[in-house]
């Protein structure tokens, strides 16, 4: 049993990309063998308890949402409506980074997504610019922790499931934190423009043109409302607007023409792949 179980790890491993959870599991294998004599029907009771809950769906159909937003373009728009009036900020176009990031969390609540997201539209466009590349990583990769706290998170919703508490508190609960981080990133990132000055980001519009651009961003202001205005009026659970979510963002995608069926079965893949590295290692925890 135990060399079966280590095989099964191997396996999913190799699926996976994830040597994390295969070392969890293998250090659970060995302590059930050695420790309690073999019982690894522990093994297959704790598996059953944490994947057979109605509240942990939601983690897959939110990984989906991400990889839509970044396949069917709908990010890159949203992105380039925030770009001038984060932009007018000391650090230019890295207080659009942190901006979209803060964005996106809110919409997606995967830290990989926000990331991934973010990273594939800011990168090349900042590095043609001139901005220096750690500068360019480093507020993309801390933009990208803000999925941890902001609502919906998925790391709040994977506790909330385990340990049987309100999704909803959770998420009340990490609104300020998460508006409070990415104010602190902001400010980190105008204090270091202050010593070393960044490159010209984009145009330069007034406030008014600025704000008027940012009304481009519709479809994230109906997308909050799909996902997180559900569950905080009582109408759908975490679940329930993880999928509503989906629903909206596949709508507007269509709405724009830009989703094609390639791009469709890209965002499965990857969805996939992640849910299964994220699975394989809460398994092995």
């Amino acid at each position: 049993m135990l060399i079966a179980g280590l095989l099964a790890l191997v396996g999913f491993a190799l699926l996976t990309g994830s040597m994390l959870g295969i070392l969890l599991g293998a250090s659970g294998l060995l302590v059930l063998e050695l420790e309690f004599k073999g019982n690894f029907s522990v093994l297959g009771n704790a598996t059953w308890n944490l994947f057979n809950s109605f509240t942990f769906t939601a983690v897959p159909a939110f990984i989906f949402l991400g990889e839509i937003l970044g396949q069917s373009g709908l990010a890159k728009r949203i992105y380039n409506a925030i770009s001038p009036s984060f932009g007018r900020l000391p650090g230019g176009l890295l207080q659009t980074n942190i901006g979209a990031c803060t964005v996106f969390s809110a919409i997606s609540g995967s830290s990989t997504a926000t990331a991934a997201v973010v990273g594939s539209i800011a990168y090349d466009e900042l590095k043609g610019r001139g901005y220096d590349r750690g500068s360019i990583v480093g507020t993309i990769a801390a933009g990208g922790t803000l999925g941890m706290p902001i609502p919906p998170s998925l790391a709040l919703i994977i506790y909330g499931a385990w340990q049987n508490v309100s999704i909803g508190a959770l998420f009340v609960a990490g609104i300020v934190p998460g508006l409070m981080l990415s104010g602190l990133f902001m400010a980190y990132v105008a204090v270091t423009a202050r010593r070393r000055p960044t490159p010209q980001g984009a145009v330069r519009l007034p406030l008014g043109a600025a704000l008027l651009k940012s009304l481009e961003a519709w479809p994230f202001a109906i997308l909050i409302f799909a996902i997180l205005g559900t569950i905080f009026f009582g109408l759908a659970t975490p679940t329930e607007a993880a999928a509503l979510g989906c629903v909206t963002a596949l709508l507007l995608a269509l709405l724009y023409r830009e989703l094609t069926w390639r791009r469709l079965w890209a965002a499965l893949v990857a969805t996939v792949r992640t849910f299964s590295t994220l699975t394989l290692v809460l398994l092995g925890a």
